[in-house]
């Protein structure tokens, strides 16, 4: 959803002024200040420990897969065994 806002240059400095103060962005801080998220769910800090998390999560779940299998022999790789005719 798009919401447009018409503010006064006045309000748009001072929301842009508090937004860096908080360290987000405007529309989060707006976002936060109407209840619909706290200042832990923007928070750039918040943000990052998340990716890192994600990141970690995803190497467990790729360690967790067993790194013996059939391999492809050199030709199956080429690109012409890939794409065929169309490539």
């Amino acid at each position: 959803m798009i919401l447009t806002l018409q503010l006064t240059p006045a309000q748009l400095s001072r929301l842009r002024e508090d937004a860096s103060r908080a360290g987000v962005d405007p529309a989060a801080l707006l976002l936060q200040r109407a209840g619909y998220t706290s200042a832990e769910d923007v928070s750039p800090e918040k943000e990052a420990q998340d990716w890192q998390r994600e990141a970690e999560r995803f190497r467990q779940w790729a360690d967790s897969h067993t790194r013996k299998g059939p391999g492809l022999s050199l030709q199956d790789m080429t690109r012409e065994s890939i794409y065929g005719e169309h490539g």
